[in-house]
């Protein structure tokens, strides 16, 4: 006689499988019907990258559907997702994992922005969601794995460097000399001292150096070597030093005796022995510092390209020219010139790749990219529409002349952590503003109420910097720790880098 009652519900053949194939209490994790999605953070020093991945990860691992929208699957029949448990994934050395509590600690505990990166850091999540669409067979699990890249800004610079030699690379650098006061000065005295053989390599490189140090001080992000504003240890030079004590104590190369700068063709062709000395160091700072690097980020299949709307404005045209240069840069290195069978064939290694191989081996490739104006919430409320402009008119020029760009690219406003509020009339904000003296840690009290400037209707052909005020403010107090810092448009940025 059977033991199953009479109104016991029909057996399910695929729910049978699926126990077999996962074992006695052990859940199965299908593959075959997992995303997974490998995601690059790109943007120049304060474009909030640290900010953002640490946002977008509370949110995922604290995920909350009211707070952070997740797209659901198209057969789920479901409003949103609800992401119901996680793993955290191994990463793969020589990246570092990005430090995440560490840096939930300075937003959600200590209200105060984290330190910038100065790593090259990734971040590996395993997200299982319930909108599988087949919920009644409860012990499958469909997943999502994750894995995000974050390295330091100034690194972008370094992007030629990746596949040119040294003579290339000094064409380059030169060709993309600052122009104008203060810098007319600077580039004629370099150039002199690159005119008359035999050149001094001290004389030189001091020379270059000042350029760099003027670039610094004018918040200039396209500065070559990097390692003259972040040095391979991770220290950058205090604010206000003395651009001679730049020269002196700033490196570019990855150690004293080990540095280099552009030389024109004439000045090569006159002066081989040092040549052969920035040769030397130029390879020794390809290979150990940037080739990795951007390995690393050619294995990504997303790109997240962040920029801060009010720096630029407030910094001046040079630092937009550098946005725009140092994103084409980044964006060429992502277009490789492939002919129709290598697409179609890396196309299929990539697709049973997700199935079949770990996400830290398998063929990498951008696809997709978003460009993330960040920091809305630094705006008038009335001008966020103007701030999408302004991103998208970045992106079209910054995708100008590369015929090889084959990528699917949309832009976006973004907030990862609310810090202000709409106040009084349309150009008042409320928060907590930073400077003068003013902590992190100060109480609600301190939040008052400012002005900032109206955003320009398209880029103009050139500003005064000093027309744009967007004050910096400290991230809002959380009356509840256990949630994660408000958002807005952080959901609809990863939807689409996930997708």
């Amino acid at each position: 006689m059977s033991d199953k009652s009479e109104n016991s519900p029909p057996a399910n053949p695929l729910k049978e499988v699926f126990h077999a194939l996962a074992g006695a209490g052990n859940r199965l994790d299908l593959n075959l019907l997992s995303n997974s999605v490998r995601i690059a953070i790109v943007g120049a020093s304060r474009s909030g990258k640290t900010v953002l991945l640490t946002s977008l990860i509370d949110h995922l691992r604290n995920h909350d559907p009211r707070r952070f929208r997740l797209q659901p699957s198209p057969f789920s029949g479901k409003e949103f997702a609800r992401i119901s448990g996680y793993d955290i994934l191994e990463v793969k050395k020589p990246l570092a994992e990005f430090p995440f509590e560490t840096f939930r600690k300075s937003l959600i505990d200590e209200a105060s922005w984290p330190h910038k990166t100065r790593d090259t850091y990734q971040y590996r999540l395993k997200a299982y969601r319930d909108d599988s669409g087949v919920d009644r067979i409860k012990d499958v699990r469909f997943s999502t794995r994750l894995s995000f890249l974050d390295f330091p800004g100034e690194r972008i610079a370094d992007a030629p460097i990746t596949g040119m030699n040294y003579a290339e690379w000094s064409d380059y650098a030169l060709e993309n000399l600052p122009v104008g006061k203060p810098f007319a000065g600077l580039v004629e005295a370099f150039n002199a001292a690159s005119e008359k053989p035999p050149v001094s390599g001290e004389t030189v490189l001091a020379a270059y150096k000042r350029i760099l140090a003027e670039r610094l001080g004018h918040f200039h992000t396209a500065i070559t070597p990097s390692t003259f504003s972040l040095s391979p240890e991770g220290t950058t030079p205090e604010a206000g030093t003395p651009n001679e004590d730049l020269v002196r104590d700033r490196l570019t190369g990855l150690e004293r005796g080990q540095e280099f700068c552009p030389l024109a063709a004439k000045a090569r062709e006159e002066n081989p022995e040092l040549v052969r000395t920035f040769e030397r160091a130029y390879r020794v700072y390809q290979a150990t510092l940037v080739r990795p690097l951007y390995k690393a980020l050619a294995d990504c299949d997303r790109l997240c390209l962040l920029v801060n709307i009010p720096e630029i404005l407030q910094s001046g045209v040079e630092a937009y020219n550098d946005h725009v240069e140092l994103m084409k840069n980044v964006l060429a290195f992502c277009a490789p010139r492939r002919g129709i069978p290598e697409q179609v064939i890396g196309r299929l290694t990539k697709t049973l790749g997700k199935v079949f191989i770990d996400d830290r081996y398998r063929p990498g490739g951008i696809e997709k990219a978003a460009f993330v104006a960040t920091q809305a919430d630094r705006v008038r409320p009335s001008d966020v529409d103007r701030m999408l402009k302004l991103v998208d008119a970045l992106k079209t020029n910054s995708t100008r002349n590369l015929p090889h760009l084959r990528l699917q690219m949309e832009a976006f406003t973004c907030v990862a952590v609310q810090a202000t509020r709409p106040a009084g009339t349309g150009n008042l904000l409320r928060g907590r503003l930073m400077g003068s003296g003013r902590k992190a840690a100060d109480s609600d009290s301190s939040v008052e109420e400012f002005p900032v400037s109206r955003l320009p209707d398209e880029w103009p052909a050139g500003w005064n910097p000093e027309e744009f005020v967007f004050p910096d403010v400290w991230p809002r107090f959380s009356q509840n720790r256990n949630y994660p810092p408000e958002q807005i448009g952080l959901d609809r940025v990863f939807n689409y880098l996930s997708s």
